[in-house]
């Protein structure tokens, strides 16, 4: 991936415009890099970089993403790890001892003095307060109406933090025809962002399977292909990559910014955006309304720690108010 301008020279290199342009007007990054050298967004190594590290990470093109704040978030202590019988082994245990009424689909949240009433398709609650956990894609949709409407500079931060998409494609074959030692294969496509690299899920399962991903730009542009398309153009790319490939077994695509419930995988700075914008879409409502998720805390936007400790800085805030 070295060439003799790599993708960490650039990086450097926008941490430079950053500071340069950090008290006048923000920019996007490709346009950053356009006036570094733009002949760079051309070079299909710079635009794996670019797409595979910087649109994966942020969930935003580079075309939007903020010059200014691309990179002013935090890293969380610790490594990864994998739950074995999946991700949800979280919400249940958070879940243990709660009512949890499924399937009810919020078209209006109110708050008043005396509270706040939540319509939803199957009728209405009410309660002392509520915590908002609806996904940044969703308040940009106004699939929710508050009444009475939001803050003004709640809204004006909601249109400048933007709402990332990034995409997976996961095939199982019914045996490997990779290197079932390597954990990723890198791909330079002719297009940003079109599956860039390869997760090999046989480096940690059983199963002979790949996960790709769409990024940026073409993350978008791949919710609007059939599944069978999709399915095609991965296999086109795994035979260019290691010549004959086996047909899958089977095929799961997501498609976030599609989904009404999330409206997007998770928000990124556009041009424009500074950490004021995200803290205040935390912002209470007439202690009434408190709002949680990854999109109301700067320092670890765009992660599931970052939801989680929302969330726990939001029950403190209520226990503090209400005992």
């Amino acid at each position: 991936f070295f060439k003799q301008k790599t993708a960490y020279e650039i990086r450097l290199s926008l941490v430079g415009s950053e500071m340069c342009i950090r008290d006048s007007q923000d920019i996007s990054i490709a346009e950053a890099i356009r006036r570094i050298d733009a002949a760079e967004l051309q070079d299909l190594l710079i635009q794996y970089q670019l797409a595979a590290y910087m649109e994966f990470e942020t969930g935003g093109p580079i075309e939007k993403l903020s010059a200014r704040s691309w990179a002013d978030d935090r890293s969380f202590a610790g490594e990864d790890v994998l739950f074995p019988n999946g991700y949800d082994a979280v919400i249940n245990l958070l879940a243990k001892g709660l009512t949890i009424k499924l399937g009810q689909v919020v078209t209006q949240i109110a708050p008043t003095n005396a509270g706040v009433t939540v319509t939803t398709n199957q009728g209405s609650f009410t309660g002392q307060c509520a915590v908002v956990t609806l996904p940044l894609g969703v308040l940009k949709q106004k699939r929710v109406t508050f009444n009475p409407g939001l803050p003004a500079p709640m809204m004006a931060a909601i249109d400048r933090i933007e709402m990332g998409t990034v995409n997976k494609v996961a095939l199982r074959f019914p045996k490997a025809f990779w290197e079932t030692e390597v954990q990723f294969f890198g791909f330079t496509s002719q297009t940003k962002g079109k599956y860039p690299y390869f997760l090999n899920a046989h480096t940690f399962t059983a199963a002979n399977a790949l996960v790709t991903f769409g990024l940026g730009n073409y993350g978008l542009a791949m919710e609007s292909q059939s599944n069978q398309q999709i399915e095609a153009d991965v296999l086109e790319t795994l035979k260019t990559m290691f010549g004959k490939v086996e047909q899958p077994e089977a095929v799961l695509v997501s498609r976030w910014t599609a989904d009404p419930f999330t409206g997007g995988s998770y928000s990124y700075p556009g041009v424009g955006a500074t950490p004021e914008d995200f803290a205040a879409l935390a912002e209470p409502i007439a202690d009434r309304l408190f709002f949680a998720g990854e999109h109301t805390i700067h320092q670890y936007r765009a992660s599931v720690h970052g939801a989680y400790l929302t969330g726990i800085r939001e029950a403190r805030h209520i226990k503090d108010l209400y005992g």
